[in-house]
């Protein structure tokens, strides 16, 4: 049986570079390494501390890994480019012919090819020879990442060989992303706070929403101040102002979208929804920021949807409609109101007769029905459209949660449509 040819990968991560973050060692070369024959220098008393000694880089000087190369790929972040050389070392005394190499990496995500040459032409590599290859690939994933390299060749006895090594990083993420979600009327309002999780500052040279159908998303930018009373900003004040920095470790941005829905597009309610949780999807978060060494990265958060306390599943498709037609302006604690809700029968058939009830609890929210907790409605033709009203009280004052009401047929129970609760702002009380 023939031993195993001496084929070897070795790795090496590409870095942008970066300022060292350690002081080297300094000493003095003529009274720290004089040599003294006739005395044992470790028997010399220490009179003079090196640290009071030498104070600047003419006093003295010494070795640092700033140039050395680096032990592992350290710290890789979602949103970069994973960037190495790939270098395959022929260790064996024989040179080896149709050579093909193969790399690859895998994550729990799938498996992507980043080099290979087995449908092109083969190479030919001598003993003691090495043979290198750059690759790219744009971290997508958190988690464990597997770089596989293969090679397929011929040895000197001309038997068809291959050789695989596996090396292994762990990706991590970079930004901490939150969000809070407000509804006005049939807008949302949507407060996102990035928080920094690596160890160096960088610059947010881009950020955006991409808005999912019917939805328009627009930044909601703080109210500019008096420019008179400030000095006039020079080019990096400009440019930091312009560019919002992340200090490291915890650092924190915040950023407000206002998501209105698109004109002509049709009503919140039918949009398409997750089946299992009734939320609706508004959209993704895209990122672009720059680091101190002008490294650039671009990471797309994932889908951020509207997750409305007690929404529920959200009703099959159906020609009614139910939604909010009047709320006086003004609403104060424990004086009831009537909220006013029109009922739209836009299909082709007679349908009803229905009902419209209140989803909520009458022990307990802050805002509870007075009175009937639902009130039928006729049977409508199509196009005809009918308004209820239902009374409401509030017991607490300030920013409160107005529970959904259900549409339902009054024969069959059936769910025809649903209004999801929405925030009111309840005044205090004389």
């Amino acid at each position: 049986m023939a031993e195993p040819h001496s084929l070897a990968f070795r790795v090496m991560r590409l870095n942008p570079p970066k300022f060292p973050d350690d002081r080297p060692y300094k000493f003095d070369l003529l009274n720290d390494m004089e040599a003294i024959p006739s005395v044992d220098p470790q028997s010399l008393p220490l009179q003079h501390p090196f640290a009071n000694r030498v104070h600047t880089a003419d006093d003295g000087f010494g070795p640092s890994a700033v140039l050395a190369t680096p032990a592992t790929f350290g710290t890789v972040y979602l949103g970069h480019t994973f960037r190495a050389c790939v270098v395959l070392c022929n260790l064996d005394r024989t040179p080896v012919s149709s050579l093909s190499v193969t790399i690859e990496i895998q994550t729990e995500g799938g498996r992507a090819l980043l080099h290979s040459n087995a449908a092109g032409s083969h190479l030919t590599l001598p003993a003691g020879e090495q043979h290198s290859i750059l690759i790219n690939h744009g971290i997508k994933e958190v988690g464990l990442h597997t770089l596989t390299c293969s090679a397929a060749f011929t040895d000197a006895d001309g038997n068809r060989r291959q050789e695989s090594q596996a090396f292994r990083f762990s990706a991590a993420n970079p930004l901490i992303v939150r969000t809070k979600q407000r509804t006005v009327d049939d807008d949302i309002l949507l407060e996102v706070v990035l928080e920094s999780a690596v160890q160096h500052p960088f610059l947010l040279t881009r950020h955006a929403f991409l808005a999912n159908a019917p939805y328009v998303a627009q930044e909601v930018s703080a109210p500019a101040g008096d420019g008179n009373s400030e000095p006039p900003l020079g080019p990096l004040s400009r440019s930091l102002a312009k560019h919002p920095l992340l200090c490291p470790n915890g650092g924190s941005y915040g950023l407000v979208f206002r998501l209105s829905v698109e004109p002509g597009a049709p009503r919140p309610g039918t949009a398409p929804r997750d089946p299992g949780s009734g939320n609706v999807p508004l959209g993704k978060l895209d990122l672009e920021w720059t680091g101190p060494m002008g490294e650039t990265a671009r990471l797309q958060t994932q889908t951020i949807s509207r997750s409305a306390p007690g929404a529920g599943p959200a009703a099959p498709p159906s020609d009614l409609s139910l939604r909010i037609c009047s709320l006086p302006p003004r609403l104060d604690q424990e004086r009831a109101f009537l909220l006013g809700l029109e009922v739209h029968n836009a299909g082709r058939r007679p349908s009803g007769p229905l009902l419209v009830s209140w989803r909520g609890s009458a022990t307990t929210g802050a805002v509870v029905a007075s009175g009937q907790h639902s009130v039928p409605a006729p049977a409508l033709a199509p196009g005809e459209r009918h308004r209820v009203a239902l009374r409401f009280l509030p017991l607490a004052a300030g920013q409160q949660l107005l529970a959904g009401c259900l549409l339902t047929d009054e024969r069959t129970g059936a769910v025809l449509d649903t209004l999801q609760p929405r925030e009111v702002f309840i005044h205090p009380g004389a």
